[in-house]
């Protein structure tokens, strides 16, 4: 029981660690794909 408790809030937490780094990622994407638009517009 003590095992299934833990496996859950591993899972938890390792979903919302994961859904950060994704999060994360995109914007430093994002950010690079502006950086990279010519000034000139």
């Amino acid at each position: 029981m003590v095992w299934l408790c833990s496996l859950k809030l591993w899972d938890m937490l390792t979903r919302r660690s994961l859904t950060y780094l994704v999060g994360l990622i995109r914007e430093l994407h994002q950010s690079r794909y502006f950086w990279q638009k010519p000034s000139g517009h």
